[in-house]
């Protein structure tokens, strides 16, 4: 679990902001959870969280693919002085390879995957090699 996020709020948060039904989530309810992801997402515990998620996790599409959009951000913040990154070091950029591959091995060998979570996990790792 990633330090200062609460699983079960991050959760509710995830699942309320991908319902479009109205008649079972408010937008209201529907668009202050995406605003919690955002902000969580540009966190260094969002970093931490999606790095989590991908390494230690049984797979779930909605969490892998919020956790590799998460990455994405955090690896295209790194250079640009406006934006925070939680890539600052070398050994941080090894530690996301690192969990990545993993992840592949260890998700890929337990189940046929929806190609637009594969493609998430080739395109991170596309713009990590930049």
């Amino acid at each position: 679990m990633a330090q200062g996020v609460d699983m079960e709020h991050f959760a509710r948060a995830l699942y309320t902001a991908h319902e479009y039904n109205t008649a079972v989530v408010h937008p209201a309810d529907r668009a202050e959870a995406a605003g919690l992801l955002i902000r969580l997402k540009d966190s260094p515990e969002g970093y931490a969280l999606a790095c989590n998620i991908l390494a230690a996790e049984p797979f779930d599409q909605l969490r892998a693919f919020w956790a590799f959009n998460t990455l994405i951000h955090h690896i295209n913040a790194v250079g640009n002085a406006n934006v925070a990154s939680a890539i600052t070091t070398p050994d941080e950029a090894d530690n996301l390879y690192a969990v990545l591959a993993g992840w592949i091995r260890r998700v890929a060998v337990e189940r046929a995957l929806p190609d637009f979570i594969l493609n998430k996990h080739a395109h991170t790792l596309v713009i990590g090699a930049y």
